[in-house]
């Protein structure tokens, strides 16, 4: 993997040659590769063999993957400067890569963002941190914010039922406890979402022959933050990209706390004969011998 403006670091070789790293910083993990911006702390890129997954800053203005806060109605749009657009400051920390953004004043909140190549599973594991850095108690969540190209086929487990905001998002069905969705050639009446509980924590997408699987903590409803879904998936109105989003607990902080959320990122090449369509129970087996 080469990129003429990044640093590429093996999972296999870290040492001080890193702590000063350029704007954007490349992590490997076997045929998998993870781009990683200052600005803003964003993933730009998700590789498998040179093969990109993510929507890239030249398609849209909303492009690569990013995290935020819950809920939405804190801040409504666009989100917290400071938190998602300025530069992160850090470097190496041994084997990982640490990365935390500037302290918000409006937000009163702080973001670090840890990510570690796994050499042995050819994975990415992710570490959140949202620490509290204002004077008062604050409730928050973590949102992790993942854009994409508006193709291929996303797929999770339905949770149990739960009162949600009102899905819109055309192109979804369900199949034994499996919710698929797709979308087709028709025209988007502006922006679509799917609100969701899920199971078995992980929110799945293929495309391009690739399997892109999220893996994160499973939570209750009751663990939600207002108005938001464990899993929600957006399609804008000109179908540039669709998001998919996978939301941690909702949780009170007092001044100095912090919480955590880790997710995993896994991206295999789909064998010949596991065909990429709806419904297809291949695919699930495919996702849960992945996150073992």
């Amino acid at each position: 993997f080469k990129h003429p403006a990044n640093l590429s670091v093996s999972s296999s070789r870290m040492d001080k040659q890193y702590l000063n790293l350029p704007e954007d910083i490349c992590l490997v993990a076997g045929d998998n590769a993870l781009t990683i911006a200052r600005a803003g702390g964003r993933i730009i890129s998700f590789t498998h063999n040179g093969k990109e997954i993510l929507t890239q800053k030249n398609e849209h203005e909303n492009y690569g993957s990013t995290l935020w806060t819950d809920p939405q109605s804190n801040w409504n749009w666009p989100p917290y400067e400071a938190l998602d657009q300025l530069n992160y400051e850090g470097g190496m920390m041994g084997d990982s890569l640490c990365l935390t953004s500037r302290k918000d004043e409006k937000s009163g909140f702080q973001i670090k963002k840890i990510v570690k190549a796994d050499s042995l599973r050819d994975c990415f594991h992710i570490t959140y941190i949202i620490r509290n850095v204002s004077g008062e108690s604050k409730i928050v969540g973590p949102w992790e914010v993942t854009r994409m190209p508006a193709k291929g086929i996303s797929f999770f487990m339905r949770g149990e039922a739960a009162r949600l905001p009102e899905s819109t998002l055309d192109g979804v069905t369900e199949k034994e406890g499996i919710v698929w969705f797709s979308l087709n050639d028709a025209p988007l009446k502006g922006g679509q979402k799917l609100f969701s509980t899920a199971r078995g924590g992980w929110l799945a997408h293929v495309y391009q022959g690739l399997l892109f699987v999220k893996q994160f903590e499973d939570i209750s409803p009751r663990q939600l933050a207002p108005q938001q879904g464990e899993i929600e998936i957006y399609a804008n109105e000109d179908k540039a990209y669709i998001e998919l989003e996978n939301h941690g607990i909702y949780r009170l902080l007092q001044p100095g706390e912090s919480l955590h959320y880790s997710v995993t990122w896994h991206l295999l090449k789909l064998p010949d004969d596991i065909h990429a369509e709806t419904g297809n129970s291949r695919l699930i087996e495919m996702v849960q011998k992945t996150i073992l």
